[in-house]
């Protein structure tokens, strides 16, 4: 969201209207020009989540002129994203957690304005030519947020639950189904039970680190994406 504000409600031509409707639909994907957010900690990992290689997400369609033509498609790269708001809600379960509602103006705002993410600065509701060509470039990856060891931990839990595959069987399996909830008694056996390996991996890899002191809690959805068990619930599936 572009905070520059307009103070003619008639002219909307350049100026964004603070309407906060690109916020309410989710926070940013960060590039590599938001690196020095991360770094001056304006941005913290425990703002950020993973969406991984394979896993379903709502993407920008490129053929279209405006940004709110999306598609749920497979990411064909990991995707780092500002969290939502842990005061969600049914309609904007995604709105990012740094927008603020004015009560005075009725507008939104921004807590990390003018700091704030590259996608952020790009994105005009009424011209989306800009986020659009620069969406899928340039992106920041968790090797480039993460030490060696921490990047050695991430390899760990990818082998361990295999998501990378089992994710995206998973998510062209629904894609497949239109889009409708899973019924897990018409998933393969084999399959059911490597997804219940997978998430019992991922539950337990994520309370030992944490138990251990060797990652944050509050970081964990950075280095290993959303967990398993949750995603699997989005898909109707509950083990």
């Amino acid at each position: 969201m572009n905070q520059q504000k307009n103070t003619n409600p008639k002219k909307t031509n350049n100026l964004c209207l603070r309407c906060g409707t690109c916020c309410l639909k989710g926070g940013p994907a960060l590039h590599q020009a938001d690196y020095i957010l991360i770094k001056n900690a304006q941005i913290k990992r425990s703002h950020l989540f993973s969406i991984l290689k394979g896993e379903l997400a709502y993407m920008p369609n490129l053929e279209s002129d405006s940004s709110s033509n999306s598609l749920l498609c497979l990411t064909e790269q990991e995707l780092i994203k500002i969290k939502p708001n842990p005061q969600k809600t049914l309609q904007y379960p995604w709105a990012c957690m740094f927008l603020t509602q004015e009560k005075q103006s009725k507008t939104t705002g921004c807590k990390l304005h003018p700091n704030h993410p590259e996608e952020c600065k790009l994105l005009f509701c009424q011209n989306t030519k800009q986020i659009l060509k620069a969406y899928q470039i340039n992106r920041l990856t968790r090797a480039e947020l993460s030490t060696p060891d921490e990047q050695a931990l991430q390899a760990a839990h990818s082998s361990g639950t295999n998501w990378t595959q089992l994710g995206t069987e998973l998510a062209t399996y629904f894609i497949n189904q239109q889009n409708n909830f899973i019924e897990i008694n018409k998933l393969p056996k084999k399959m059911v039970k490597e997804l219940e390996e997978s998430a019992n991996f991922d539950n337990a890899f994520r309370s030992i680190v944490v138990e251990r002191k060797v990652l944050k809690q509050d970081e964990l959805d950075f280095h290993f994406g959303r967990n398993i068990t949750s995603i699997l619930k989005q898909f109707g599936i509950y083990l």
